[in-house]
């Protein structure tokens, strides 16, 4: 989960696989640090919710943010992401969205999953890439969209300054090309979460040699997963 604070909203990026608020305090915690921040900025401000795309372990924590005020919780369908964020030509256009002062470009990737975003921060230069790419398997869904999605992060980052391209899970050990088992609770000298634009143009280098055959491959940081 990821939260950016501008001077007029703050965004909350996905809401983890929890549900209870008794267990996992989310809304809690996250009320806490923008009331810190509306007392320096001394004025209100607005959350918004939204998701990296839709699969449960992404927005489990939503209904803690349902109904709560000056809160709006974005839907989980391309429709209502397209609505949110003035996208009218999904997926190839890329928008701006405006916390105050602090711009977020909106970017569509389908591919892993048919509503799936990637998300850049103008002020730390960030880029949320979701579960469609991390260190870790990348399930490909849908392989002809998954492969244009890449190519269209990589232009992005052609254009663009990236400090760290941080996804939603690590799944992979330092051992290189070494990952964990499915549902594994321990992870012994694990990867760090950061992974660079390198790692994501190695990514479209094989794609692209794969062709339209989708095919597991394993990889020093990260494995192609087709499902």
């Amino acid at each position: 989960m990821f939260l950016f604070l501008g001077q007029n909203k703050a965004l909350l990026i996905d809401t983890g696989a929890t549900k209870e608020e008794e267990s996992f305090p989310l809304y809690d915690t996250v009320s806490a640090i923008i009331d810190n921040w509306e007392k320096q900025q001394k004025k209100e401000i607005e959350l918004v919710v939204a998701h990296t795309h839709k699969h449960g372990d992404h927005y489990a924590g939503d209904g803690q943010f349902k109904g709560k005020p000056n809160t709006t919780v974005i839907g989980l369908e391309v429709e209502d992401i397209q609505k949110s964020f003035k996208i009218s030509n999904w997926p190839e256009e890329i928008v701006d969205y405006d916390l105050g002062n602090r711009i977020m470009k909106i970017i569509p990737i389908p591919g892993h999953q048919a509503s799936s975003i990637a998300l850049y921060d103008t002020s730390t230069k960030i880029l949320l890439t979701g579960d469609t790419f991390y260190p870790g398997r990348l399930y490909v869904k849908d392989w002809n969209a998954f492969k244009i999605s890449i190519g269209r992060l990589v232009k992005f980052t052609d254009n663009n300054e990236i400090s760290n391209i941080l996804g939603n899970h690590i799944e992979m050990s330092t051992t290189d090309g070494v990952d964990y088992k499915m549902g594994a609770t321990y992870h012994p000298k694990e990867q760090k979460l950061p992974l660079t634009v390198e790692d994501l143009k190695a990514l479209q280098l094989s794609l692209n040699l794969l062709g339209n055959k989708p095919t597991r491959q394993v990889h020093k940081n990260f494995i192609i997963y087709p499902n």
